[in-house]
């Protein structure tokens, strides 16, 4: 329901700017956020082993003896094995795909908070940016209704509440449906805006260094070989620095006036929708040139959030007049195609299908009796053309907005579609008395809805109560996320950074929902640096078994950096901190004296090996490629000892 034309006075134009979504935007947020978690929880299964088991490098016995805080939380402490960790990424999977779906949103939004967090609290050692940004994101939204709009939820309340019981019924419900679109009102609006306002000031007031100033940050960055991509070590050596200035100062410019573009009241159409488009842009230029994990789509997932009433009303003029008029033919006397049917009609917000019938003897087209339809849909297209079985519902998504996902398929695979069709058709009956319809043959009997019942005052009551509490918890965790921002951000003055009360320190470590934001900040790093393990394996040869479950590399050790490492997030994150992580070097041992265990070849056993971190400077802007002085430093030494007896040379 979009707002009323006439101008809004100040206390409605703040509340609608800062405790105000649109309940579309809000379930197009719960889509996009659930493929996201489901992305996070699939790039890791590839390694599960490495991070999520005792045979990896970061077995549960020692987070939990060592834990990287003080309040630390995550079901996967309870996974030992592989097929533990496997059990528990396939319930993360099942929870993800329900809020995908918006079945139980509400339960299934707590359930997805706490599998997230599981996931990234088990591996502190792999965690960036991105990753606090979607705890944070998990934790905001598990306050809002994300299953309001187009979710299973939103689907089954609708067809509680207008039981058509006739085709001509069919359609009732629009109204209905339409007064889900007033906007979700909550504290915990303003929480996800002041959030985002909070992560690009602080990334833009810690950026004071030489090189923000004199605009060489991207000339830096690009020489990143831990995190630098494939596009940005092609461009690197040619890139020039007056555009290196143009990036690093549009940064700041676009980073610097975020917090205006989303928090402002006057103008806020035309400033979130500057927002919209500016911000994920930059987004998508740092993850063209930089792999910095999943920082750029959950940073993206905020702005979804931000789509208005209008935005999504343009949107809808756009598929009304694109989408075709069709005329759906179905047996209104079996069960399940009534009920198919009422399905249907709430997928088509814009009446384009139009239903009728096999009753209805004097509207089927030519050719088509009542028999017919008995049989199978039939579809007639604008142009008269008829659709039968798979074809037929083929042809009615593509009269659905966003229906080419299921048509596509359709089509595709029409043969094995049609067979199904055709298994569900000769079992209509059956199907329909095992779901308590009306079976197929016989008159359905109406069964108007009830009429609603007043609800007792101790309902309201409630209610009421259940709201109040529900915007307490935001208040507390903005309390707890506020201290922390406070605490933990250098541009903060020393006056306010007041003593944090436990159970705020305990809110937020519990989650991972830390506040510091200063990327690249105050200056990029002017050296690159890598992991080199110098092994020797039982028949002589010299290999790098770190590295090569890092990046593949099966040849000698490096002697310096190779130029790009090609590394997941999760290497990169691992082997930039691993040396400082003392109480994980004799895990690091342990693992690398596995290697032949894990390659399944005896004479990969090593026999002893030297870890060291190479560093080397950044060439500076203009002097052209070649690395600077490289240092060399031993941080874990191995070696076999003999048995008792042999004499080694």
């Amino acid at each position: 329901m979009s707002h009323p034309a006439s101008k809004p006075d100040w206390k409605r134009r703040l509340v609608s700017t800062w405790f105000e979504f649109d309940p579309r935007a809000l379930a197009t947020f719960r889509i996009g956020f659930s493929i996201l978690l489901l992305w996070d929880l699939l790039r890791r299964v590839p390694d599960l082993d490495v991070w999520y088991t005792n045979e990896g490098l970061l077995p549960n016995h020692t987070q939990l003896w060592r834990p990287a805080a003080e309040y630390i939380f995550s079901l996967f402490f309870l996974a030992s094995h592989r097929w533990e960790a496997a059990l528990g990424f396939v319930l993360c999977g099942i929870v993800y795909l329900c809020l995908l779906v918006g079945w139980k949103t509400r339960l299934f939004q707590v359930l997805a908070l706490v599998a997230v967090v599981s996931l990234h609290s088990r591996s502190v050692i792999l965690e960036n940016g991105g990753d606090v940004v979607m705890n944070l994101l998990a934790l905001w939204s598990a306050f809002l209704p994300l299953g309001q709009r187009w979710s299973m939820d939103a689907l089954l309340a609708s067809l509680r509440q207008t039981r058509e019981v006739r085709a001509e019924d069919l359609g009732g419900h629009r109204v209905r449906d339409l007064e889900r679109n007033r906007p979700a009102r909550s504290l915990a609006v303003l929480a996800i805006l002041l959030q985002l306002a909070v992560i690009y000031f602080f990334n833009t007031v810690h950026k004071n260094g030489p090189a923000w100033k004199d605009g060489s940050v991207v000339h830096w960055v690009l020489h990143q070989d831990r995190i630098v991509t494939w596009l940005g070590a092609a461009v690197r050596d040619h890139f020039p620095l007056w555009l290196s200035r143009v990036l690093s100062w549009a940064t700041l410019l676009v980073e610097g006036a975020a917090a205006i573009l989303i928090l402002s009241p006057f103008a806020r159409l035309h400033l979130r929708r500057i927002a919209i488009v500016a911000l994920p842009l930059m987004h998508l230029g740092f993850a063209a040139f930089l792999n910095v994990g999943l920082f750029t789509p959950t940073m993206c997932s905020f702005f979804l959030l931000l789509l208005s009433a209008e935005d999504f009303e343009a949107v809808g003029a756009w598929w009304r007049r694109r989408l075709r008029e069709r005329t759906v033919y179905f047996d209104a006397s079996c069960g399940i195609c009534f009920q198919t049917a009422r399905v249907l009609a709430r997928l088509d917000p814009f009446g384009k299908l139009r239903f009728v019938p096999n009753t209805d003897v004097e509207r089927l087209p030519e050719g088509v009796t009542p028999e017919v339809v008995e049989k199978t849909i039939v579809v007639a297209d604008p142009d008269g053309r008829l659709r039968f079985r798979s074809d037929a519902f083929a042809a009615i998504f593509r009269s659905i907005p966003m229906g080419f996902f299921v048509s596509l398929p359709l089509r595709l695979l029409r043969p094995l579609a049609d067979r199904v069709y055709d298994a569900v058709a000769r079992n209509r009956q059956r199907i329909s008395v095992a779901l308590g319809l009306a079976a197929c043959g016989l008159p359905t009997e109406p069964r108007p809805a009830p009429a609603p019942e007043p609800k007792p005052p101790i309902l309201k009551s409630l209610r009421q109560l259940r709201i109040g509490l529900r915007e307490g918890q935001v208040l507390l965790f903005m309390l707890a996320t506020t201290s922390q921002v406070l605490v933990e951000n250098r541009a903060v003055p020393r006056f306010l950074k007041f003593p944090q009360p436990e159970v705020f320190q305990a809110l937020v470590q519990y989650g991972r929902f830390f506040q510091g934001w200063s990327m690249f900040a105050p200056n990029p790093p002017t050296t690159n640096g890598l992991v080199v393990v110098d092994a020797r394996t039982v028949d002589g040869r010299r290999i790098d078994p770190l590295n090569y479950a890092a990046t593949g590399w099966t040849g000698e050790p490096w002697e310096a950096s190779p130029g790009r490492l090609d590394q997941d997030q999760f290497w990169c994150d691992y082997l930039a901190r691993i040396e400082r992580n003392r109480h994980l070097h004799h895990i690091l041992e342990a693992w690398i004296r596995r290697h032949h265990a894990r390659t399944g070849h005896p004479e990969d056993r090593i026999v002893a090996f030297d870890a060291y971190w190479l560093e080397h400077a950044t060439p500076p802007p203009g002097q052209g490629p070649g690395p600077g002085p490289l240092t060399r430093r031993k941080f874990l030494s191995w070696q076999e000892k003999p048995e008792p007896g042999v004499v080694t040379r």
